[in-house]
């Protein structure tokens, strides 16, 4: 029996032996003939950690010098999760339109979050979460603005609350940012203020995207092969489980009663009773979920925690980014003291003739150009566009990707480019300011959406581009105009004495961020 043992594990062995090596293989023609920027793994991969480690040290120094050497030409770099095949803006045009089923955002997004890891994977064969955020959430945003300018305010009152206007109080940015910015999407995703502005619930739901991003930075340093057993031996993801536990034990017996009800509803209807609630269904992303996803026959969607995973995905989307990009613009501002000061009037301006609205937020041109300048000096990530191809793609200069590969562009190199920005290393408040287009949406004239910082204007953006651009950002731009409007009109703020220049953002692999230990110090405006 030992021997027939020992020959089937050998030949097991071998088996894997023979798939790894037919994988090895494939990469290699994958991308034969192409040039390569930093360290090459190598057939056998024998180079593979000092590649990881290179990349995650220095990726941003490889895509400066990929983008300056092969701005024609698609060239391959090994990241610390996978081979990157990174794609020169020529042919961004080519492929931003392409639909879902060709080339995915949400697929490449599901692996860099460890979807089945993390549950996220529910979000997989469904569009329900993102439909809703395009649709219900976009379209009621003139209605809701209200409701968010409330929870941005009691945030803010509580985060500053020490803070009088005679004295300077020293306040952590990145805290006050994250009060705000959480407490807005908390009602989104609730509007029960029982709920909503839980300090538990609050603290679980801002904890949730830190776990996330630690625990996907730890696993991708672990082979793939013991990912299944390390999600349960790491401590972030404990919390991580923990998190999406505690959101489940808030939430899902509020869907369960919110189903319960529609039902009654709905059998009350059609017993002839065609009474309603005078105020409506709720507008939050829990109600819009379970309706979209009964519209659609029901099934596995409906159930509740199917739906707290679905807000899960959304949290991570609705929060993280938009608080990051506050922080970045509260930086500028302090560093910049004289754009501080324009933004003030420009804010009391509009405010005062349009009152607190979404058109209101759509005028402050001169806040556009600001945020629109600080996503280019201070970049989501040193890559974008990120992209997994599932069937092959014929590029215009005859390259074919196939399906499989995972690109990007180098948007980070991209934003520095003297050809396409004049005088890239200045931070220019107005560079994107145009007062005559203003003056025509002053005199009432259509918006130009083209320069608003929710557009997707190539390689100008921090929502991406085409048809997978970020569906959330005009709500992102709204809450985070909000939450500037209010510190602006209401506050005055500056780095301690002494600080003149924003602290430098922190680059670790792909990832880039802002400086979440800075304080500021903050003082009510007199009058």
């Amino acid at each position: 029996m030992a021997p027939i043992m020992t020959f089937w594990s050998a030949l097991g062995g071998v088996a894997l032996l023979l798939l790894w090596l037919g994988r090895r293989l494939s990469s290699r023609r994958r991308f034969a003939g192409l040039p390569r920027v930093g360290i090459d793994p190598g057939f056998l991969g024998l180079q593979m950690q000092a590649a990881k480690d290179e990349f995650f040290h220095h990726g941003q120094q490889l895509l400066e010098h990929g983008y300056a050497k092969y701005k024609d030409t698609p060239y391959v770099t090994q990241t610390c999760d996978n081979e990157r095949l990174v794609i020169p803006d020529r042919f961004i045009e080519e492929l931003k339109n392409l639909p879902d089923t060709q080339i995915s955002f949400k697929e490449e997004l599901l692996e860099r979050f460890m979807g089945k890891y993390t549950k996220l994977d529910a979000v997989r064969g469904t569009t329900i979460h993102r439909d809703i955020v395009r649709f219900q959430l976009t379209k009621s945003l003139g209605n809701l603005l209200p409701q968010m300018k409330e929870e941005a305010q009691l945030a803010l009152d509580n985060a500053l609350g020490g803070c009088n206007s005679k004295e300077f109080t020293p306040i952590k940015a990145s805290s006050m940012v994250f009060a705000a910015i959480g407490q807005i999407t908390s009602r989104r995703v609730i509007d029960d203020p029982q709920v909503s502005r839980d300090p538990v619930w609050l603290k679980t739901i801002m904890g949730f995207t830190t776990s996330l991003a630690t625990f996907c930075i730890t696993m991708r340093t672990i082979s793939s092969t013991l990912r299944p057993i390390a999600r349960f031996t790491i401590p972030s993801g404990r919390k991580l489980r923990s998190d999406i536990a505690q959101v489940t034990m808030f939430l899902a017996p509020l869907i369960r009663k919110r189903q319960q009800q529609q039902q009654q509803q709905n059998l009350n209807s059609a017993a002839g009773d065609q009474t309603q609630k005078e105020d409506g269904p709720p507008q939050d992303f829990v109600q819009w979920l379970a309706e979209a996803a009964q519209a659609q026959g029901g099934g596995r969607d409906t159930e509740p925690e199917a739906i707290v995973i679905k807000i899960l995905f959304l949290i991570v989307a609705a929060m993280h980014s938009s608080a990051v990009t506050a922080i970045h613009a509260v930086y500028d501002l302090c560093a910049h003291p004289e754009t501080m000061r324009d933004l003030r009037e420009e804010a009391r301006a509009v405010l005062g003739a349009h009152g607190w609205t979404h058109s209101a937020l759509l005028r402050l041109h001169r806040m556009d150009s600001f945020l629109k300048e600080g996503g280019r000096a201070n970049s989501a990530g040193i890559v974008s566009f990120q992209r997994l191809v599932l069937s092959p793609i014929r590029l215009s200069n005859g390259f074919v990707i196939p399906a499989g590969t995972h690109i990007c562009a180098a948007s980070d190199a991209r934003s520095r480019d003297p050809a396409l920005y004049e005088a890239p290393l200045e931070f220019r408040p107005l560079r994107f300011y145009h007062p005559l287009l203003r003056e025509a949406a002053d005199g009432g004239g259509e918006v130009d959406a083209a320069n608003l910082f929710s557009s997707v204007a190539n390689g100008d953006s921090w929502f991406g581009v085409g048809r997978q651009a970020c569906p959330g950002r005009w709500y992102a731009s709204a809450q985070i105009k909000l939450v500037l409007c209010l510190l602006l009109t209401e506050y005055e703020f500056k780095f301690p004495d002494g600080q003149t220049a924003r602290p430098k953002n922190w680059v670790k692999d792909e990832k880039t961020g802002p400086d979440m230990e800075q304080m500021i110090w903050v003082r009510r405006l007199r009058g």
